[in-house]
């Protein structure tokens, strides 16, 4: 009888453990996710975005495939900082402020939206586990 109980202390302390692990693993997830949100917008607005198109070998596809690489290597080409001369070889480094500007405008705003739009899906699906809990408890209780 005793090493049934001392058993089952010992398996108590390990679900204890394991569940402040999880608690932690958790809490660490919902850092990654905040800080993945967080360089998102920004990330999407300012890398060069490249459009992978399966289409027949035909002249317009080529020719806007092409087109799409060189004329528009990123979603804002925002040069914030550019580093080459106007004849196109290396420069001294210019600092565009307009060009912050018009970045921190476009990405503060889908910044926002973004978590906007995590924190509704997130409480969405906090509701939706709570009603299912609550509604296997009440079915619980009405068994007994």
């Amino acid at each position: 009888m005793e090493t049934m109980t001392s058993n089952m202390e010992q398996l108590a302390r390990e679900m204890n453990e394991l569940a402040q692990k999880t608690t932690q693993e958790t809490v660490s997830m919902r850092i990654i996710t905040l800080v993945t949100l967080f360089f998102l917008p920004g990330t999407f607005i300012s890398v060069g975005s490249c459009l992978i198109l399966i289409a027949k070998k035909s002249t317009f596809w080529h020719t806007f495939c092409y087109r799409l690489l060189i004329d528009c290597q990123t979603i804002m080409s925002t040069d914030i900082i550019r580093f080459e001369s106007p004849s196109g070889g290396p420069g001294s480094e210019v600092f565009q402020a307009d060009a912050l500007k018009i970045y921190v405008y476009v990405s503060i705003p889908l910044m926002v939206l973004t978590f906007a739009a995590w924190y509704l899906i997130y409480r969405w699906e906090s509701w939706k586990a709570e009603k299912k809990r609550k509604a296997l408890e009440k079915e619980a209780s009405e068994k007994v």
